[in-house]
């Protein structure tokens, strides 16, 4: 009979530590979406001036911003270039979050309404210490309004 007691109070405590845990993760994920949601639209705001990423390299991770660098990066950019300057940002939700020992993580959305079109905008955010830095940055299903079809990302 004690086994059995002893572990149901195991088992209890178990279960209220899992429920403190999913707690803590809730609270911290709505902390790090409400800091770096202003970050996000700031970030694809810049870079969408000109679609130069030099303007916002201070903002993006050293291996991102290696990527953007080359042919290809440069490639995808003069593509997002005919876009034209992001006017909105709307539905911008958190997707995925993850905190560990290199930091926290997390992956926003939203549909970006731009000059010459709309699209699906992702923005993959670093925070470490006390800084964010931009880890990744994606459009998809960009709809372009002029005579120009869909293009893929």
């Amino acid at each position: 009979m004690r086994l059995i007691r002893k572990i149901l109070v195991g088992l209890g405590v178990l279960f209220l530590v899992l429920v403190a845990v999913f707690s803590w993760a809730v609270v911290v994920g709505r902390q790090f979406r409400d800091e770096q949601t202003p970050f996000v639209k700031t970030f694809v705001t810049d870079l969408s001036r000109h679609w130069n990423v030099a303007d916002v390299s201070d903002r993006i991770a050293g291996t991102t911003l290696d990527q953007a660098l080359t042919p290809k990066g440069q490639q995808m950019f003069h593509l997002f270039k005919q876009l034209g300057v992001l006017r909105s940002a709307g539905e911008l939700s958190m997707e995925r979050f993850n905190v560990n020992t290199t930091g926290t993580t997390g992956v926003f959305e939203f549909k970006g309404t731009f000059d010459n079109g709309e699209a699906d905008v992702q923005v993959t955010v670093l925070k470490k210490g006390g800084s964010a830095w931009v880890l990744g940055f994606y459009l998809n299903d960009i709809r372009r309004r002029d005579s120009v079809s869909n293009v893929e990302t």
